[in-house]
C-alpha cells in the first residue's frame, strides 16, 4: 500500500492476520528465523471452560514469552466470575496504555479494556458459553497468535470462531490486541 506508513508493531499483526487465513504456511517456518511457529502439541485446562492446545517449550529469543502462562492469565481475566479479581487480573495482564480492539469496538487502557472484558462476560460466560484455544496458537518477537472457538452451553456446537493477535511488552503484558472473527457469534 504505497504512501501508507505502519509501525513495526502494525506490520507485525497484519501479518499475523494475513497468516491466519493460510493453514498451509503455518505448517512450516521460514528457514533464515525471521518467523518461526509452531504446531500445538501440549494440552492446558482451566476453569470456566477454557481448554488450549500449546506449542512446545521455546528456545532462544522465542523462549522470552511463555505463551502457556500469558494464555492462562489472557482466559483467567477474561472468565473470571468475580469483578473486583477480574479488575485485578486485566491490571496484572494488560499495559496501563493498552489498545483493545474488535470490529466493532476499541477501547484504551485497563479501564477500557475491562469494559470488554464485562461486556463478554455479561453476554457469554455469564449465559454458560465457554471458549477454547484451538491448534495454532504460536508466540514470537513479542506477538501472540491465539485461534479460539465459543462453544454452545451444552458444549457440543460452535456458536463463533475467531482469533486473538497480541502485542506484548517486556515484561509479557498485552499492549495491543486485535480480535478477528471468522465465525459470528449469535445475535
Amino acid at each position: 500500500m504505497e504512501g501508507f506508513n505502519r509501525s513495526e508493531e502494525a506490520k507485525t499483526v497484519a501479518f499475523l492476520a494475513w497468516l491466519a487465513g493460510h493453514q498451509d504456511a503455518l505448517e512450516s517456518a521460514i528457514v533464515d528465523g525471521r518467523i518461526a511457529l509452531s504446531r500445538s502439541r501440549r494440552p492446558l485446562t482451566r476453569t470456566n471452560g477454557y481448554k488450549a492446545n500449546l506449542g512446545s517449550p521455546k528456545e532462544g529469543k522465542e523462549a522470552m514469552t511463555d505463551l502457556g502462562k500469558v494464555l492462562d492469565r489472557y482466559a483467567a481475566a477474561w472468565t473470571e466470575n468475580d469483578p473486583a479479581r477480574q479488575r485485578e487480573l486485566i491490571a496484572d495482564l494488560y499495559a496501563p496504555q493498552a489498545y483493545y480492539a474488535n470490529q466493532g469496538n476499541d477501547y484504551r487502557g485497563t479501564d477500557g479494556v475491562e469494559v470488554a472484558v464485562v461486556r463478554n462476560w455479561e453476554r457469554f460466560i455469564s449465559k454458560g458459553f465457554t471458549f477454547e484455544v484451538v491448534d495454532g496458537a504460536a508466540a514470537h518477537h513479542g506477538a501472540v497468535r491465539v485461534p479460539w472457538r465459543m462453544l454452545t452451553p451444552d458444549g457440543t456446537t460452535v456458536a463463533a470462531a475467531g482469533m486473538q493477535v497480541l502485542v506484548l511488552d517486556d515484561t509479557d503484558r498485552v499492549t495491543t490486541d486485535y480480535q478477528f472473527i471468522t465465525q459470528a457469534p449469535p445475535a
